[in-house]
């Protein structure tokens, strides 16, 4: 079969034409490496946000703060909430461990030493990640909880709707089993928790230990139980691997051509060893370039089962096509969506079901 019967293929398994327009886009980026096919992408994402009714409201909230609000988190969601809230006059960012007395151009100051001045200031808390934690810990040491504004907008419409927001995609009313390929910080499962109203149980899969060290801290802060921490990473089959471990979203199984830092390597299982007779409904991947050969380990539960996919496809060039390829090789019933989840070139999703 030719590239382009290839190309094809997979595009008319694509169900609506904003699938359609992402695929062309990704397709054309990685046959011709010109990124500003990726920038419209991007760019659109960014425009449908600032354009929506959610932010609209968020907005005028902020605006009716008047000039005493602090922004609280000196983190990346922190600088993009910045960057789109020209017009609010933040006086301070309040972080636990600040780096410094400035952050994009405004005074930087410990949690302690915004405590001592708060007053009758409003503070938004911009983490989706620690936001119950720094809530609770503003609330102990004396902030009214009604001056508390959770500003996490711009990570729930980009990455916190990231694999659960397709209206198409079905639920199982029986319950869902949830593979979560890549966990990171649990917030993939915090967020499969609630799209399936509880009715559901996870297995996470996350062998940087920085990571597995926060997952059960974060899960315990939004009341999430069902699962099972699984500290191992996914492959094609067990073993073990290289490993290049960061401590945030960017750990990964090195390609040939790259080494782990100090000889470090992981435990690595196959899906079908380790979740065949679990009855998996639904598996997420977002695992740094490695979803082809964890889908090859997941074969026979694609083959027999259909479980729901959400597997990401930027991380490599050939991903947009050799993924989707795979998909349908195990199971030619599949049809697909693809969405786009950033502001940027990253967060494109693979649908299957």
């Amino acid at each position: 079969m030719t590239m382009i019967n290839r190309f094809k293929d997979i595009y008319d398994r694509l169900s609506d034409e904003k699938s359609k327009e992402i695929f062309e886009k990704r397709l054309i980026y990685s046959l011709t490496g010109e990124e500003s096919y990726l920038q419209v992408l991007g760019n659109q994402y960014e425009k449908d946000v600032l354009e929506s009714s959610e932010w609209r409201t968020f907005y005028g909230l902020l605006k009716s703060c008047g000039e005493k609000v602090a922004l609280y988190s000196a983190g990346y969601w922190g600088r993009e909430l910045i960057r789109h809230t020209k017009e609010i006059a933040w006086k301070y960012v309040v972080d636990k461990n600040p780096g410094g007395k400035e952050f994009q151009g405004i005074s930087l100051i410990s949690t302690d030493e915004f405590i001592e001045i708060a007053g009758d200031y409003k503070v938004v808390i911009s983490s989706r990640v620690y936001y119950e934690e720094i809530r609770d810990e503003l609330i102990q040491k004396g902030i009214p909880s009604e001056n508390i504004i959770d500003g996490a907008i711009l990570f729930d419409m980009s990455e916190g709707k990231q694999y659960f927001d397709l209206q198409e995609l079905p639920h199982n009313t029986n319950g869902e089993v949830f593979a979560d390929v890549g966990c990171y910080d649990g917030l993939s499962a915090y967020f499969f928790d609630r799209w399936c109203g509880g009715n559901g149980f996870s297995y996470c899969f996350e062998p940087d230990a920085t990571n597995i060290s926060r997952i059960h801290r974060i899960l315990k802060n939004k009341d999430v139980s069902k699962y099972e921490l699984i500290d191992k990473g996914v492959w094609s089959c067990g073993g073990r691997l290289g490993f290049v471990s960061t401590g945030n979203s960017v750990s990964h199984i090195p390609d040939n051509n790259e080494r782990a830092d100090s000889g470090d390597s992981i435990e690595v299982v196959a899906l079908d060893d380790v979740l065949l007779d679990k009855g998996v409904t639904f598996i997420k991947m977002d695992i740094e370039g490695a979803e082809l050969e964890a889908l090859k380990g997941a074969n026979r539960i694609i083959t027999e089962n259909k479980p729901k996919l959400a597997i990401c496809v930027y991380h490599k060039p050939q991903d947009i096509w050799e993924i989707p390829e795979l998909i349908l090789k195990y199971n030619p019933e599949y049809r697909f969506y693809i969405r786009h989840y950033s502001y940027k070139d990253n967060e494109t999703v693979l649908y299957a079901f």
